[in-house]
């Protein structure tokens, strides 16, 4: 039974090659555009999730509050202090498990050149306590990570900037002992005592060495009144977090420390801030790493979804509207016996072979896409079929289901009697082909009002007028130590870091917008198909082939007018609301939306055409033979 469904869904393919191949075509670059977007998503969502005890982690900071008790907004230095606060709180605070400190050099200069002999690289240091491989999960290759760290002059190197250095190694002990250099032009002398694999994409504290607080006076560091400030991390057990916040908040040496640090007559509590929430919560700043822009992970994550439906809704039209054509077909099954829930099976395994191979198509595509699409999120995805083999069965799974259930359920409820006369037809103007080509409009439409609003609020930013004389702004020197800190907070910050979500938005707009094209394509070729002996009458009475084009394209047409009419006021909620978020933002205007609107008619327009200008050119004996 299986073999003969899978011989005549083969068999069906071969007979409507046009068809076949706007469906899988279709459904390849929607689903490729969903692999890419998923990937993407899924690596966010995985950040610093690989830490075993990432329950237990805590980033220490605090919250500065005016006298009146209003909160006053964080900074990169309340997330800042000094080293010795590390073994206080390890001491003092009962219910603290471990504490570890972590700085990083920052950027190329000073302290972030590693040499040996004639090889000089910059790389990325971590100072951090020696207990640093006891709290946080980052695998050593080679050296014991109890006492890799204790040594002043001990170093820990990751895996490519072993590599980099000594080149392929079948065994990384062989390099414990190995001497490195750091600033060449004051050497400071290392010695290599820990191989460990590479730092994961996913992590929030990124580098490529590790070196102890002991050695931290040779390095370019922030550094505040009693010397180097670091980050300071907590472990507690699962059950005594806010224990260590309370007694925080009451410790004897919460007063010295505000006056040392906070250096103003300012009041402020502790915050612990779970490890899983340096990246996401931009409220508190990170200095050493980017951080993440939730609306633009959920914008895409939606994007994703909504061009996969966008392509499903072209099979489910272009299926149903085939469905005269097979009505014969049917009929003839059900007088032969074939009961209802054969037939489903039959057109379902059909969908499901489509399915799959627009699956390996769209593999491919991702494949293909997947470096640029790396330069617009500015992320070093990868695709691993094991590790990310569940997204491809998710996604076959939800195109076997959303575009296969209604095709199934409607060509397999023809009547026989209907089906042989010719009778059971509802492809054409259906109403439900029509109200997915719309909806498919109107989301494209959307999609393109949304970027183009985008593109205006970032250029009106970039020119506004600040108030100000730029040639007469002074310049203040400052220290090293002191900008270095400001200047990677700025470089972070994910609310100034979006351009590249521009670009996503914009590229997904035009996908949809080539996608719903496809549709309409695969429904005029149908459309024209059924009128070809019309099409011959017309011109045998005089009609030319304008006249034949434009009865040809005018009921489609009428579709992106109708998705205007429903994309253009959600559109400009959506981008009103989101506007709000600016203090100076540019009001939305009719332009935008009639631009939008116009580009998408003209393609439709020139969509349809091209499919009818053909056969309206066609001489009307050709037209008349034809069955």
């Amino acid at each position: 039974m299986l073999r003969s469904y899978l011989t005549t869904a083969i068999r069906n393919m071969m007979r409507k090659k046009r068809y076949a191949f706007i469906n899988v075509f279709g459904l390849g670059l929607g689903l490729a555009c969903c692999i890419l977007m998923t990937l993407f998503v899924k690596h966010e969502w995985s950040r610093d999730q690989f830490h075993e005890k990432r329950d237990q982690l805590f980033r220490l900071a605090m919250q500065r509050v005016q006298p009146d008790g209003q909160v006053i907004p964080m900074n990169i230095w309340d997330t800042m202090f000094p080293l010795s606060l590390v073994d206080d709180v390890k001491n003092d605070i009962p219910s603290v498990v471990q504490a570890c400190a972590f700085m990083r050099t920052v950027g190329s200069g000073y302290g972030s050149k590693i040499a040996m002999g004639e090889k000089t690289f910059d790389q990325t240091i971590g100072i951090v306590s020696a207990n640093f491989f006891d709290v946080f999960t980052f695998p050593l290759l080679a050296g014991n990570p109890q006492t890799a760290l204790n040594r002043p002059d001990g170093m820990v190197i990751a895996q490519t900037t072993a590599h980099k250095f000594f080149g392929e190694m079948p065994d990384y002990a062989a390099l414990i002992g190995q001497a490195l250099t750091i600033n060449k032009s004051q050497p400071n002398r290392f010695v290599v005592t820990g191989v460990m694999a590479d730092v994961p994409t996913t992590s929030s504290l990124q580098f490529d060495a590790l070196v102890s607080t002991k050695a931290e006076k040779g390095f370019a560091l922030a550094r505040g009144q009693r010397g180097v400030r670091a980050w300071v991390y907590v472990q507690t057990t699962a059950t005594t977090a806010s224990r260590v916040l309370e007694a925080l908040d009451h410790w004897p040496k919460k007063e010295k420390l505000r006056e040392e640090i906070v250096n103003e007559n300012k009041p402020f509590n502790f915050v612990l801030q779970p490890m899983m929430d340096v990246y996401w919560n931009t409220d508190i700043p990170n200095h050493y790493g980017p951080q993440a822009n939730p609306t633009g992970v959920y914008t895409l994550g939606g994007l994703a979804w909504l061009i996969l439906l966008i392509a499903c809704c072209n099979f489910i039209s272009l299926s149903v509207a085939e469905s005269s054509d097979r009505a014969m077909e049917v009929g003839l099954r059900k007088v032969m016996g074939a009961k209802r829930e054969q037939l489903i099976a039959q057109f379902w395994l059909e969908t499901l072979l489509l399915s799959f191979l627009s699956l390996f198509l769209g593999a491919s595509f991702a494949e293909v896409l997947l470096p640029v699409f790396n330069e617009f999120v500015h992320r070093e995805l990868t695709f691993a079929y094991f590790e990310d083999g569940w997204i491809l069965l998710v996604l076959f799974g939800a195109v076997g289901l959303i575009a296969g259930s209604y095709p199934a359920w409607v060509l397999s409820r023809f009547q026989p009697i209907s089906a042989m006369r010719g009778e059971a037809r509802i492809g054409g103007r259906n109403p439900l082909t029509r109200t997915l080509i719309i909806l498919q409009y109107a989301a494209s439409i959307a999609l393109l009002i949304g970027a183009g609003v985008m593109i205006q609020q970032q250029n009106y930013v970039r020119n506004k007028n600040l108030g100000f004389n730029k040639s007469q702004v002074a310049i203040v020197q400052a220290t090293r130590q002191t900008v270095r800190p400001y200047k990677q907070a700025i470089a972070n910050d994910a609310r100034i870091n979006e351009v590249y979500w521009f670009r996503v938005l914009i590229y997904s707009a035009l996908l949809a917008v080539a996608l719903s094209c496809l549709g309409l394509f695969g429904l005029a070729s149908l459309s024209v198909a059924r009128r070809t002996k019309e099409i011959g009458i017309r011109k045998v009475l005089g009609a030319s082939a304008s006249q034949v084009m434009w009865s040809l394209s005018k009921n489609f047409i009428k579709l992106p007018l109708v998705a205007n009419v429903i994309a253009w006021p959600v559109a400009y909620w959506m981008m009103d609301r989101w506007l709000t978020n600016f203090a100076y933002r540019i009001e939305l205007g009719v332009g935008v939306f009639a631009i939008a609107g116009i580009l998408t008619l003209l393609v439709a327009l020139l969509t349809v055409n091209i499919q009818t200008l053909k056969d309206a050119r066609r001489y009307p004996v050709d037209a008349l033979r034809y069955e």
